[in-house]
């Protein structure tokens, strides 16, 4: 109970100090229209990611059914990797002075990204019959 309350206190008093952090940062530096579209923005791209990591680790489940729980592990390691490493990287790219090679590398990373998931909705349904997986092994289907 105690650690219940103790976190709610946290809770609260991070909600304070961004709501007078904000209040200053309104007066003097940004507009609230800035703020909303930020917030906006930054929802629907959550939103979006959240959708993907999850239709990732599901599908990833139902191909490596017998291994389920290192098969979500790396998928959570190579988003949280991407996390941490992709803002380096174009980080890095950027000091170059030429901002569109990060346009570029963006590009890049989606023609990949399209062209496996399409190899995967390909072997998805090559193995994948009626909901059930293709093994060979028909005690699974009994």
């Amino acid at each position: 109970m105690a650690s219940s309350i103790k976190l709610l206190s946290y809770y609260s008093l991070g909600a304070l100090i961004f709501v007078l952090v904000l209040s200053v940062l309104l007066k003097k530096i940004v507009r609230p229209i800035t703020v909303i579209i930020v917030s906006i923005t930054a929802f629907f791209i959550g939103l979006s990611t959240a959708g993907v990591f999850q239709l990732a680790i599901t599908i990833m489940t139902e191909l490596f059914w017998r291994k389920k729980g290192a098969v979500t592990g790396i998928v959570a390691t190579a988003a949280g990797l991407a996390s941490i490493v992709m803002p380096l990287v174009t980080n890095w790219m950027s000091k170059s002075g030429n901002i569109s090679i990060n346009f570029i590398f963006d590009a890049f990373l989606s023609i990949t990204g399209f062209i496996a998931a399409v190899y995967v909705y390909y072997r998805y349904g090559k193995l994948m019959v009626k909901g059930k997986v293709q093994t060979g092994d028909t005690r699974l289907h009994a």
